[in-house]
């Protein structure tokens, strides 16, 4: 059995991170928990429906609830990076610990394929760390992976109203994400873009098509109140503002920029949306630097 005891960022991160899990134990058919899922497992029915527990894979540690958050209070601190244990590799006679922390700080990933894990003869295996990597399997996986993600019926029905609405306005639908908050600091804030900046990436990819008269519609998503009035020369929907429904939406567009993050490569890898990546520097914006994300 193999426990993940690292706890990745917000939805998008988790939604790579738990990915590639999922399609390492259905590849070699190994038992799973991944214990920090479960206040994302609520936007999709192949969780609700518990469909998931049928392929081996669990959110929980035990059915007992007080319990399990205990055990997942535990797990969250005592191997966080914080800590000594959780940046060190142990063998102990029921539980084996590989840390993945140096690596990580090198950007250096651990394939999932390793004879670590597929031989694996450990009662428990736990994994730690953010660049546990699948890359072999995720294509083979991919329809599955689609399966599983699938929002309920609730959440698809307002994904639809927006894309709908943008395509009441224009042929091409642009996704826009405008990433702020925790980003003023991140990379020493290169992709905190303000207003006028996103305002002129969008110009410029809205040139494109002026030539082939084809209409562009901004989707404009963001985790900030959006300044509608600076954006009144383009023709635009705003985002619904729930963090799935932006996300879905985004993936139903028919191209995307925003500032690097795991939340349009999400919005790209399921939809299969080409997606580029800005920044403060850039200035002219072709098609063919659009790429699909087609791994995670």
């Amino acid at each position: 059995m193999i426990v993940v005891t690292y706890k990745a960022g917000r939805l998008a991160n988790r939604l790579f991170h738990f990915s590639n899990f999922i399609v390492s134990s259905r590849a070699h058919d190994y038992k799973l928990i991944y214990p920090f899922f479960d206040k994302y497992a609520q936007y999709f029915s192949y969780f609700s429906d518990r469909k998931i527990n049928d392929e081996n894979i669990y959110l929980t540690f035990t059915r007992v609830k007080l319990f399990d958050r205990l055990i997942k209070v535990f797990v969250k601190y005592f191997f966080n990076y914080k800590f000594f244990i959780g940046r060190h590799n142990f063998n102990l006679l029921f539980f084996k610990q590989v840390s993945n922390y140096k690596p990580d700080l090198n950007n250096i990933e651990f394939d999932l394929n390793n004879p670590l894990i597929v031989n694996n003869h450990q009662p428990l295996l736990g994994l730690n760390g953010w660049l546990f990597r699948d890359r072999k399997n995720q294509a083979k996986y991919f329809d599955y992976l689609k399966e599983i993600f699938t929002p309920r019926a609730e959440y698809l029905a307002k994904v639809d109203n927006l894309i709908t609405a943008g395509r009441e306005k224009g042929d091409i639908i642009i996704g826009v994400h405008m990433r702020r908050g925790d980003y003023s600091g991140w990379c020493e804030g290169k992709y905190y873009l303000d207003d006028q900046i996103y305002l002129a990436q969008m110009k410029a990819v809205q040139n494109n098509f002026l030539a082939t008269g084809q209409k562009c519609v901004f989707m404009i998503c963001s985790n900030e109140p959006i300044n509608q009035e600076i954006f009144s020369e383009m023709e635009f929907v705003i985002g619904d503002g729930h963090e799935l429904v932006d996300l879905y939406s985004l993936s139903g567009a028919d191209y995307l920029i925003g500032p690097p993050s795991t939340f349009t490569m999400w919005a790209s890898f399921y939809g299969a949306v080409p997606l580029l990546f800005i920044d403060k520097n850039k200035t002219d914006i072709a098609l063919s630097e659009f790429r699909v994300i087609t791994d995670l």
